[in-house]
């Protein structure tokens, strides 16, 4: 999540660098204008270019500090200590009233043997992409 939000803060960086670049240059036609800031702005919602330019740059220094100090990790203390017990378990069996561990904390349930949850994405992916009900494959399969 962290490697996520740092991406993003540069992309936005970026994209108010390029902004702020693009208020430098000489003013072009009004037509061009809107055009030029339409396409420099994917997060604008409005048609003119004094409202697409109207919302202040991201910086490092307006931006949240939060979102710099983020950290998620499927690392640490929890997954260090059982790593530690599984390889006490495999040199010597039985050191514990249990025989194997499950490593519950990343957010995987098939890593605890659960089946996949192909059928939502599957009827995801129909509703994202309806011609594929048109295909011979799919009948068979819904």
């Amino acid at each position: 999540m962290r490697m996520f939000t740092t991406d993003r803060a540069k992309q936005l960086l970026l994209l108010s660098r390029r902004r702020s670049s693009l208020l430098s240059r000489p003013s072009p036609p009004p037509a061009a204008a809107a055009a030029l800031a339409a396409a420099s702005s994917p997060f604008c919602t409005s048609s003119t270019p004094a409202a697409a330019m109207a919302t202040p740059p991201v910086t490092v220094d307006t931006i949240n500090p939060k979102v710099i100090k983020c950290e998620y990790a499927v690392r640490g203390e929890i997954v260090t200590h059982a790593q530690r017990l599984q390889q006490e378990l495999q040199s010597k069996p039985g050191s514990h009233p249990f025989d194997e561990i499950l490593y519950c904390n990343i957010g995987n349930p098939q890593s605890l043997g659960q089946q996949p949850i192909t059928f939502f994405r599957e009827v995801l992916a129909l509703s994202d992409h309806p011609c594929l009900l048109d295909r011979d494959e799919t009948h068979a399969l819904f």
